[in-house]
């Protein structure tokens, strides 16, 4: 299970997402994206999937009945070869979609598919932690710029980032470009001990033609190398965090095992 976060703002977590699950699925690794962005799920907009079949109303019918594969079925939508769980359609109204249910749902969820992406939202209060807990390994999507970078550290030393510390975690750089920071990922790599996955290249003229399609970028074939590389890194896990695990507890951020 993979488990897609950020910092907030716009780094491009649900696009990472989308074209993560979609190249793994492309591969024949069958899987399962959830949108479980406690905020507002976009995952169903980008796809332009119907959101009367999502995890908020998934979540609602299994007050009734049983949280069974043929109830999660029927709210599961087919884009090619992936299978897609849309979330939250309205801001802030999670209902009984609630971290709780959804730790619950990826417990039914792992029984039936190869890999499951969750686009976690951005790594803010206890519902994206919760469920970053559950994730065999985090990526963290990054805009390399100062801005960006700054974001990512406040988030990464916030209670949410000192909370994951210890999940193994990769990066990717989304928008990368003339304008991003030079030596980014190397600095990444040395002052938070992550390994940066892929490098996604700004490319606006292929993200819109995407979206006007209601398809992963990776179909069009422009992101197809990053993404598979991402791929890569996500199928054959990173080890975990032990330098930064130890930075930690050398600031005292978090206590020494034992």
């Amino acid at each position: 299970m993979i488990g897609v976060t950020g910092p907030p703002g716009a780094p491009g977590r649900t696009f990472a997402a989308i074209n993560l699950a979609a190249t793994c699925a492309a591969r024949g690794v069958g899987t399962l994206l959830l949108d479980a962005d406690p905020v507002l799920g976009t995952v169903a907009a980008h796809l332009d999937l119907p959101p009367e079949r999502s995890a908020w109303f998934l979540a609602h019918e299994a007050v009734l009945q049983s949280l069974d594969d043929q109830l999660i079925g029927r709210h599961t939508h087919a884009v090619g070869p992936l299978r897609v769980l849309p979330g939250i359609h309205t801001p802030g109204e999670p209902g009984q979609c609630t971290p709780q249910f959804l730790v619950h749902l990826l417990e039914r969820l792992v029984t039936r598919f190869h890999l499951v992406v969750v686009d976690l939202g951005a790594l803010v209060g206890p519902g994206p932690v919760t469920l970053a807990l559950v994730c065999d390994t985090v990526i963290w999507t990054v805009v390399a710029t100062e801005v960006g970078a700054e974001v990512f550290d406040r988030t990464i030393h916030g209670i949410g980032g000192l909370a994951i510390a210890t999940r193994p975690a990769g990066v990717v750089l989304n928008r990368a470009g003339p304008l991003s920071l030079p030596g980014a990922a190397a600095d990444i790599e040395r002052q938070y001990h992550l390994p940066v996955l892929a490098r996604i290249p700004e490319d606006r003229r292929s993200s819109l033609r995407a979206e006007r399609a209601h398809l992963p970028a990776v179909v069009q074939g422009a992101f197809s190398r990053p993404f598979s590389l991402l791929a890569d890194g996500v199928l054959r896990p990173p080890p975990a965090p032990a330098g930064r695990r130890d930075d930690l507890e050398r600031t005292g951020a978090i206590g020494a095992p034992g």
